[in-house]
């Protein structure tokens, strides 16, 4: 799998990253206008940008187990109202993955929804399945050189020693998830032999769940769940040195 890679500008000292998942636009119960006032934030500055973590549409069909009967509109309508509203932020995404209720079609089709929106937006290249990876650099350390980052981007989180055990077997700086319909936010460090130097380099990682827009009700209230926030978690860089910190 290769990295996306995204070169910004030099003259950013910081950006904000906004991972985008679990919208699910056509439920009843989703948040549209809360959703578009997040498009028109993430425009008011430039140094704002998206990362598409799946789930963005019910898409309930069967087998699966939403209630076809209490959607909005039909899955093809929750796709073509997506990309409308997309389409003003298309140049701020920098990663698409699905989440397991896209997958839904990709499952009984072979179709992927993500892929289609993407292609739409004239992004396909940064379309990933499962899993994706991002190498961002922007801004001007010491050195003149740009400051970098790596992110991977997954749909999938889960418990907190699930989503530590994926920074076993794979190596970012920061790690996005979303699924689980809350916000969380916590570091670790990562501790590696400098055998050049014959010491131990500590290096932060990031791990970041953006939660659900939803008002509450429906299948959470019949479940009994707890009521959380809504809305994305914002990941701040610095580009003048390696900083990062999430706010929840």
């Amino acid at each position: 799998m290769d990295i996306i890679q995204h070169h910004l500008s030099k003259d950013f000292n910081t950006i904000e990253i906004y991972p985008l998942s679990d919208l699910h636009l056509g439920d009843k119960l989703c948040d549209i206008e809360s959703f578009k006032t997040f498009i028109t934030f993430i425009l008011k500055e430039p140094n704002r940008f998206i990362i598409y973590n799946g789930d963005n549409v019910n898409n309930a069909i069967k087998p699966f187990p939403s209630d076809c009967f209490e959607e909005t509109m039909s899955p093809s309508d929750q796709v073509d109202l997506l990309k409308s509203l997309l389409k003003p932020v298309a140049n701020r995404i920098l990663l698409l993955v699905e989440g397991n209720h896209e997958a839904r079609t990709t499952k009984t089709s072979g179709l992927s929804i993500v892929k289609n929106i993407a292609e739409y937006l004239n992004i396909s290249n940064l379309y990933r399945q499962y899993e994706g990876f991002l190498k961002v650099s922007f801004g001007k350390k010491d050195n003149n050189r740009c400051q970098v980052y790596t992110i991977y981007v997954n749909h999938n989180g889960a418990s907190r020693a699930k989503m530590e055990q994926v920074a076993i077997g794979t190596s970012a700086d920061i790690y996005v998830f979303g699924h689980i319909h809350q916000k969380e936010a916590f570091k670790l460090l990562k501790r590696t032999p400098d055998l050049h130097n014959n010491n131990i380099i500590e290096q932060s990682i990031l791990f970041v769940v953006s939660s659900h827009w939803l008002n509450y009700g429906g299948y959470g209230a019949s479940k009994l769940y707890i009521p959380t926030p809504k809305g994305s978690v914002p990941v701040v860089l610095s580009g003048t040195s390696k900083e990062m910190r999430a706010i929840v």
